[in-house]
């Protein structure tokens, strides 16, 4: 079995593609003309080795590097940056027990389980509490895992990715894949022509926080972390109606981030506010609530297209024109997109998440798992 992350990649001479990865050389194995698949259901064949390296693979941190060639195909180019190459194709699925119960699920997450039937569960509360948790057995048939569960912070996703990967069977997205859909800023820039315009800082003084306020004049504005905003509390900590207005500002914001406290992930994010369409107000929080939606992607195709507030399957063949195109900037195996309709009739993006602990929105399981089954 043989399995590659490509870090780098160039054209030779003579053709063919030279892809530089990550391996691990005491488990894993390749030869001239073995084939291998990138998780699109493409397929490539060996055709030579360039400087093999070895290094200490007891090192977590070290590179355990290959440099293979494959034969001349149109599809290598710079996306395959950071994917995932193997010598046999199968997937199952990774989700948390029950924290009473190491063989049941997590309530929230039961009826997923019950979808699957290669699957696997671990603990999350002792794994993110740093214990030493057993991970589990996977047979040496799988060659990645998608985990569907709770939200982990960027480091103890890693940190799972590599315990697995040195199994034999890496998570579907790999950590810079999953900073990158869980943090604004790492995004907002393949995205920033289709989302509301964006600014943010980790200093949060007030000097910075005014600085960021100007560039919107007297617009409304939104605020929310690198990850996550407090929507529900939206007159409270998220919802600015003038930008101008700096007492009042910084009152929402100090909020917010008193709120957020230890939780607050990677600084401050203001955004433009957008004049939605809407549908109402929320019961609870009393937000306004608009027309949104919640689409999947996995390997690049839609698995899902859910109305946000309700769960129910959505249909629009505009929208998921202007997502499809959206998805095609997104460097992510599988990831989720958040979009919605402005006053005016337009398509935005609000936000985009890693596909792995993005919630269903009460849509139903059994039609999620049916269409990821059909793309694995």
């Amino acid at each position: 079995m043989f399995a590659m992350t490509v870090d780098e990649l160039y054209s030779v001479p003579y053709g063919d593609t030279v892809l530089l990865g990550q391996t691990d050389p005491d488990k894993y194995s390749c030869k001239l003309n073995d084939t291998i698949y990138d998780g699109y259901k493409n397929s490539f064949n060996i055709s030579g080795f360039e400087m093999p390296c070895r290094l200490d693979c007891d090192d977590t941190d070290s590179n355990n590097s290959a440099e293979i060639m494959i034969s001349p195909d149109n599809q290598i180019n710079n996306n395959y940056i950071d994917r995932l190459l193997t010598s046999e194709y199968n997937t199952a699925f990774l989700f948390c027990c029950d924290p009473l119960s190491y063989r049941q699920p997590d309530f929230d997450y039961e009826a997923e389980y019950n979808c699957c039937n290669d699957k696997y569960l671990f603990s999350f509360d002792g794994f993110v509490g740093g214990e030493q948790v057993a991970l589990p057995e996977v047979r040496e048939i799988v060659c990645r895992l998608i985990y569907r569960g709770w939200m982990m912070k960027p480091t103890q996703y890693e940190r799972l990715y590599k315990s697995l990967y040195k199994r034999g069977c890496p998570l579907v997205n790999t950590p810079t894949q999953y900073n990158y859909c869980h943090m604004l800023p790492d995004w907002y820039n393949d995205l920033g022509d289709i989302t509301p315009k964006s600014v943010w800082t980790n200093e949060l003084t007030d000097t910075a926080i005014i600085s960021l306020l100007g560039e919107f004049s007297n617009s409304p504005v939104v605020i929310k972390d690198f990850v996550k905003s407090r929507k529900h509390e939206w007159y409270e900590a998220c919802y600015i109606p003038c930008a101008q207005d700096t007492d009042h500002a910084l009152d929402v914001i100090h909020t917010f981030l008193d709120r957020q406290g230890s939780d607050l992930v990677g600084g401050l994010v203001i955004r433009e506010y957008v004049s939605l369409a809407s549908i109402g107000f929320h019961p609870k929080s009393g937000m306004p609530v608009s027309q949104e939606y919640r689409a999947f992607f996995l390997y690049g195709k839609l698995v899902c297209l859910i109305n946000y507030w309700d769960g129910t399957p959505a249909e629009d063949e505009e929208l998921v024109h202007f997502l499809t195109a959206a998805s095609e900037r997104i460097k992510s195996n599988f990831f989720s997109v958040d979009a919605a309709k402005t006053a005016d009739g337009k398509y935005i993006v609000m936000e985009i998440g890693d596909g792995q602990v993005s919630g269903l929105q009460d849509y139903s399981e059994k039609k999620f798992y049916d269409s990821i089954f059909k793309i694995i």
